[in-house]
Order: C-alpha cells, then sequence, then structure tokens
C-alpha cells in the first residue's frame, strides 16, 4: 500500500509506505506510523526540511520504521540549531540515505531492539551527533559519515554498537563511551581521526576492532583484542582525509586521498560493496572509511541517461537536463566570480559541472532569501561577441511559495541568485522607519538631515563612494548617541541594520 503524504495522514495499516515532499508531510507520516502498529515505511523526496522554519520540534518515533531519503540526490533535514532531529523510543528503527544537520542532537535513541544506519550523514550538531541511552539495543553504523559536530560523534551507554566503514572526523570526541554495560563494541574499516579526541569515557565492555585507524591512540588504546585481519586499531596522525564535499552520491563525505593510509587497508570480508555515495568498489581491495577512492559511480554516476533527467548536487540545488546522452556525475561547489557593480549576491554562488554528456537545455534552480523581492537567475557564461565570461540574466520562473528561482541554459559553470543594490530605496526606507516613529523634531530633524546629505553624496558619486560613505557613517553615528534618548533600543536596532546593511553593499566600512 501507498500513500501520498499531504497535510493530514490517517493512521494506517502495517506495512504502510508513505511518500512525503515536506516536513509537515513528514510530521503527519510519523503521526500515522506512532498510530499504528509500526513496520511501515516512509520515503523523503530530495530537498531540504526545515523543522524550525516549520514551527517543528524533534520528530518522536514510537513504532517501527523506515525512513530512507533519495538514492541520487539529496535528502537534508535541518533542526535550526535547536533540539533534536529524531527522537527514537521504538525499537526497531532505520534511516537510509539522509542528511542530519544543524541541531543540538540529531537522533537519541531509547529503543530496545536494533537501530540500523547506512548512508547517513550527520554534521553540525553541538550536543551529540548521536546519542543512544542504557536501554540496551544494538546499534549498526554503515558507510556514514559523522563529521564537524562540536560535542560528541558517537555516543554509546549501556548498549551494542557495530561499525562498519565510517568516517568520524572534525568531533569534539568521535567515539564516546558513557557507561556501557558488559556489551560489545566492534569497529570495522572505520576512520575515526582527527577530532579533539578520537575516542573517550569508559566502562565495563568488549572493545572489538578491525581495520580501523585513529589518529590520536586513543581508540586503540581501549580496543581488547582485534578480529578478522588481525590488525585492529592502526595509529596514523596524517590520514589524509578531505573536508565534507558534495563527491557524488545522495550525501556529502570526506574523500580520501590516494596516497592515504586508509586506501586498500580495509578487510574485505563484510566489506560493502558499494561505498557511502552508492560508488561501487571494484579494485578487490577495501578502504577503509565510508568512501571509496577510484571508486566508480553505481550505473555511471547520478545523471543517468534518459529524458528530463532531474539532479540535485547540493541542497537546494536542482537540474533538469532536457535529454542525458551519456550517464555521469553532476556536483556543485561554492565560490566563485564576485557579483558585477550594483548587485549583490543572494545566498552563495555555485559552480555547477557535470561529467555526463547531454544535449538540449537545462533547467538551473537555486533558492532565493524571502526578503528578496526581485529574484533573478544569473548565470556566469561568455556571450558572443564577447570573449570573456559575465554575469548573464537567464531567469525563465519564479516560485515565490517556495522560493525558487529558476534558468534556462545550455552549458554550466558558476552560477547565482543576484539581487540588484537599490541604494536610494532603501534610504527612503530609512526615512520612512524615522517618520513612523513619530519622534520630536529636533531629532527628526536631526536624521532626516543627515539622510538628505546622503542622498546629495550618492547623487554626485562617479568614480569614488567614499563622500556617500563619510555621510552615511554619520547617520549612524548619530543613532548610535540617540539610542536610549531619543530613540529606543528597539528602534535604533532597525535603522542600524538597515543602514549598515546599505554600507556593507556599497563597499564602506562600517
Amino acid at each position: 500500500m501507498f500513500v501520498l503524504v499531504g497535510i493530514v495522514a490517517a493512521p494506517a495499516a502495517a506495512g504502510t509506505t508513505y511518500n512525503v515532499s515536506t516536513i509537515v508531510g513528514l510530521q503527519a507520516a510519523i503521526d500515522a506510523v506512532n498510530a499504528g502498529p509500526g513496520g511501515d515505511t516512509i520515503v523523503l523526496a530530495p530537498g531540504f526540511y526545515d523543522l524550525f522554519a516549520a514551527g517543528l520540534g524533534g520528530l518522536t518515533i514510537d513504532q517501527d520504521v523506515t525512513i530512507q531519503g533519495d538514492a541520487l540526490a539529496p535528502t537534508v533535514l535541518d533542526g535550526g540549531g535547536m533540539g533534536e532531529i529524531f527522537s527514537i523510543q521504538a525499537a526497531n528503527v532505520s534511516f537510509v540515505n539522509l542528511t542530519l544537520q544543524n541541531v543540538s542532537t540529531a537522533i537519541e535513541y531509547e529503543g530496545s531492539g536494533v537501530l540500523s544506519v547506512t548512508g547517513l550523514t550527520i554534521t553540525g550538531s553541538q550536543t551529540t551527533a548521536f546519542d543512544a541511552g542504557d536501554s540496551g539495543g544494538a546499534v549498526f553504523f554503515t558507510n556514514s559519515t559523522i563529521a564537524g559536530n562540536p560535542g560528541h560523534g558517537i555516543s554509546v551507554s549501556c548498549g551494542e554498537l557495530h561499525m562498519t566503514n565510517v568516517t568520524a572526523t572534525g568531533n569534539g570526541v568521535g567515539l564516546y563511551f558513557g557507561f556501557p554495560c558488559g556489551e560489545q563494541m566492534t569497529v570495522t574499516n572505520s576512520l575515526i581521526v582527527g577530532n579533539t579526541q578520537d575516542c573517550g569515557g569508559g566502562g565495563s565492555f568488549a572493545f572489538v576492532a578491525d581495520a580501523s585507524i585513529d589518529s590520536d591512540a586513543t581508540c586503540a588504546a581501549f580496543t581488547l583484542a582485534p578480529r578478522g585481519n588481525g590488525t585492529g586499531f592502526a595509529t596514523n596522525g596524517a590520514p589524509q582525509v578531505g573536508s565534507l564535499a558534495p563527491n557524488g552520491g545522495p550525501t556529502m563525505t570526506e574523500a580520501i586521498a590516494a596516497t592515504s593510509p586508509a586506501v586498500n587497508s580495509g578487510d574485505n570480508t563484510g566489506c560493502p560493496a558499494t561505498d557511502q555515495r552508492g560508488f561501487l568498489r571494484t579494485d578487490g581491495a577495501c578502504d577503509i572509511g565510508a568512501y571509496e577512492a577510484g571508486a566508480v559511480g553505481a550505473g555511471g554516476g547520478n545523471t543517468q541517461p534518459g529524458s528530463n533527467v532531474a539532479v540535485s548536487p547540493a541542497p537546494g540545488v536542482t537540474l533538469t537536463f532536457t535529454s542525458v546522452l551519456t550517464a555521469g556525475d553532476t556536483s556543485a561547489t561554492t565560490g566563485g566570480p564576485a557579483p558585477p557593480t550594483g548587485f549583490r549576491i543572494d545566498g552563495v554562488v555555485y559552480d555547477i559541472a557535470t561529467t555526463a554528456t547531454f544535449s538540449g537545455l537545462v533547467q538551473v534552480c537555486l533558492p532565493y532569501s524571502p526578503t528578496d523581492a526581485n529574484p533573478a537567475l544569473y548565470h556566469y557564461e561568455v556571450v558572443p561577441p564577447a570573449t570573456t565570461p559575465s554575469w548573464t540574466d537567464r531567469t525563465t520562473s519564479v516560485d515565490s511559495a517556495n522560493h525558487v528561482v529558476c534558468g534556462s541554459v545550455s552549458s554550466l559553470s558558476p552560477f547565482a541568485v543576484l539581487m540588484r543594490i537599490d541604494v536610494a530605496g532603501q534610504l527612503q526606507q530609512l526615512q520612512s522607519l524615522i517618520d513612523s516613529f513619530n519622534l520630536r523634531k529636533p531629532a527628526a530633524r536631526r536624521f532626516t538631515h543627515r539622510l538628505d546629505d546622503a542622498r546629495r553624496a550618492l547623487n554626485k558619486r562617479k568614480h569614488s563612494t567614499k563622500h556617500f560613505c563619510d555621510e552615511l557613517g554619520e547617520f549612524i553615528r548619530d543613532v548610535r548617541r540617540q539610542t536610549g534618548r531619543s530613540l529606543t533600543t528597539a528602534e535604533a536596532s532597525q535603522l542600524l541594520a538597515l543602514a549598515t546593511q546599505i554600507a556593507l553593499e556599497v563597499g564602506c566600512r562600517v
């Protein structure tokens, strides 16, 4: 049975599959699972799911369920820096192909069954990326990356932990043992390196390892006995692991260099056939960690042959190819050329590339800020007869409900949403704010006089903005001097925020 979840989902029979494309739909699907006997599956469409913007707290799971993202394009859940994304009371839960980010604790597991995690990236968790309590459950991490979490990466207490081809880097403590009570911890083909402390904590447990690497010997110190190929934990202070990046596949991963000690050093017994990206491990020797150096995309990459092929190389970014002739990988990195004079970048520049061959147009869609009244998609390209690239407006449609702007192009390179800087209009907004405050006449006249001087300087500027910046600076200083006197703190904050924005857009020093 398949159910397309919108705003409301009714309780369903066991074995139901919910297809979800919004955060509200995800909450409704979980409510339906919790109301039933469990054993259901929730399939999330690729996209960016913002719990904070939707006004939701953590998602509580009380019944057994599998939650899976797209196999090719990013499926990202963002916690808005608050609380938890998933709080699990159910016994048996599986997560597949998801990115969990920007939260206090991404997953808190209090179940007593089996939690299975495959193809997961967790980053930006301030307290703990994954926290298993003392309920005695068993946790299995496979082909997953735990990176850039200031607190603990993976924390376990009274329960089992089994890690296979996991990469844990850039965390406070990569692997933390709370108060284990005799369970078995196994770590196979995993990289726990470059953390403030790779392993920490203590307790009574059996910690066995196979073909894994740490960088500070703290994991090796916990290991009671090696298994498998007998190598246990090796310590290497230079593991040559990159930072999180879109290296293909549905989640960001951390690539290892061809000369990394992790290459071909894993135990082939039990090594997954693919890495976290879904790329085939084809050379007969398993690499350590979630990323296989030199692996090839299953079926050729994330951009498959066909018509109207949709790919999401970065959260919120989608491309639709009219026709893909041969498979390849489409990727996006951030950063690129500065905007032209009179514009600023709304968000970031995405430098998009593909190894697939295609014909016809490509529709490129980027997210834009809700405060951008006139979003436009620009492409950095060569437009004949010019011989050098420049930013060119390629906007074809604007989805104001979802804050997405799209354009059609025939080639790929840097793209960005650009906003035209309307300084005169922004100065008028400042004046309107002052008028709305109903200030005493002397104060109102002083601020208006400063803005008039700034307008005159703006109209007279040719090759320099110095005079305008000087006048705007005087206005900002007046606002600060009058805070708590003729201006309330709230009124001053509004004026300073807009004036500072103008200064930064024009290039003034603030």
